[in-house]
């Protein structure tokens, strides 16, 4: 069974900032943005915290909207969606990122995060995230650090970005990236990608 809130926040809405620790969000859908967590006037500050199948309807955010920024450390986003940007994460004011796993998470811009201003990216995984237009979105500088990327469309910036010491599959776009291949790597025949000698390439 699904939850549905018929406006911001299927299950949280948070007019002056938000703080989730050890906690559980699934099968929630607003109407509007942040299908779980809404934070439109302060930050949205998550840790140790799992969302699975959240979604909106007609707006941002499909797990987590934070109009003054967003910080997540320690957490989980599989199958959640939004119909406008940020399929598991819309921030409005700055994204940061760290130690968590991204999922299979959809929306036409940003399947996975859309970072209106500046996004920060760091020991994370990202798999299987769709979208139209990118999997990962920010509109102004960010960096992406010691990170696993597989199976998405591209990264895209509006302004330069940065790329270290990440693992990345060629269907990922890493073009406009600012140093392009700092320590990176794609897959190749010494790529940690591919085991040739058990078929898995």
């Amino acid at each position: 069974a699904r939850y549905w809130q018929s406006g911001n926040g299927g299950a949280i809405y948070g007019g002056s900032g938000v703080t989730v620790t050890n906690s559980s969000f699934s099968n929630i859908i607003a109407a509007s943005s942040g299908g779980a967590i809404w934070g439109g006037g302060g930050p949205v500050t998550v840790t140790n915290s799992a969302f699975s199948n959240n979604g909106t309807r007609n707006g941002n955010g499909g797990a987590i909207y934070g109009g003054s920024g967003v910080t997540v450390t320690n957490s989980s986003f599989s199958d959640n969606f939004a119909d406008g940007a940020g399929g598991a994460i819309y921030g409005g004011s700055g994204v940061t990122v760290t130690n968590s796993i991204f999922s299979n998470n959809m929306a036409p811009s940003g399947g996975a995060i859309y970072a209106y201003s500046s996004l920060i990216i760091a020991n994370d995984t990202f798999s299987g995230n769709a979208a139209a237009v990118t999997a990962i979105y920010m509109s102004s500088p960010g960096s992406i650090i010691n990170s696993v990327l597989y199976g998405h469309s591209n990264i895209y910036a509006t302004s330069v970005y940065n790329l270290y010491n990440n693992l990345i599959d060629t269907s990922t776009g890493i073009a406009g990236s600012s140093p392009l291949m700092a320590g990176n790597i794609a897959p190749g025949t010494t790529s940690p990608f591919v085991d040739a000698a058990n078929g898995n390439f």
